[in-house]
């Protein structure tokens, strides 16, 4: 819970089940009390606590991960989403691009996370989508990850809290809508080895 506190904007993760579906919801833990040792158990402590919700909806249970990978191009380098479903690959003369479908009744927050290339360096990364874009300020050297968590507008580099470096026009908290998203990436890495992933939970309107 300290650790959780320490840091403007991190949120706590808490998992429940009612009637056989597991669901989970976002917020920080209040008023932590823990219960006289019934159990002689070195590794197992009861704790009761409050739950301050961040907000008013819950999310499923599995985390959607959908990896993007990086072609060779004679139009231009970028990202182009994989081949895969939930992606499907659009034509296109200028760009990298793809569709994502979200199940979620109510638009849901993501997280990109960004690999650096296996040689050189990647800068100028850039995501968006029709109503939204994100757009990195940030070098990526080889071994380097990057994640920007949009629901919370927190960005780490290789474990580390970082600044998100957000250019331009770049909105913090961007959202996937309900249905299909055109998404389109690019990046300036010549090598064309950088690897990235979005992931995001589905998301209800209720608790």
């Amino acid at each position: 819970a300290d650790q959780i506190r320490a840091v403007p904007g991190r949120r706590s993760e808490l998992t429940y089940r009612r009637n056989g579906v597991e669901r989970m919801v976002y917020g920080r833990p209040r008023s932590l009390s823990i219960e006289p040792d019934d159990v002689a158990d070195p590794y197992w402590k009861l704790v009761t606590a409050q739950f301050k919700l961040a907000e008013v909806q819950s999310y499923g249970s599995n985390v959607n991960t959908v990896s993007i990978n990086q072609i060779t191009s004679t139009v231009g380098t970028g990202l182009v989403l994989a081949a895969t479903l939930p992606w499907t690959l659009l034509s296109s003369s200028d760009s990298r691009n793809g569709v994502v479908t979200m199940n979620s009744a109510v638009p849901a927050s993501f997280e990109v996370e960004i690999t650096g290339p296996t040689t050189g360096s990647a800068s100028n990364i850039k995501v968006w989508s029709s109503d939204w874009a994100l757009w990195f300020g940030v070098t990526l050297n080889p071994g380097d990850i990057f994640k920007y968590d949009t629901a919370t507008g927190l960005a780490t580099k290789n474990g580390y809290t970082v600044p998100a470096n957000l250019q331009g026009t770049s909105t913090a908290r961007a959202k996937m809508t309900p249905g299909s998203n055109e998404v389109i990436i690019t990046s300036s890495d010549t090598s064309n080895t950088i690897a990235a992933a979005i992931r995001w939970r589905d998301v209800y309107a209720s608790i």
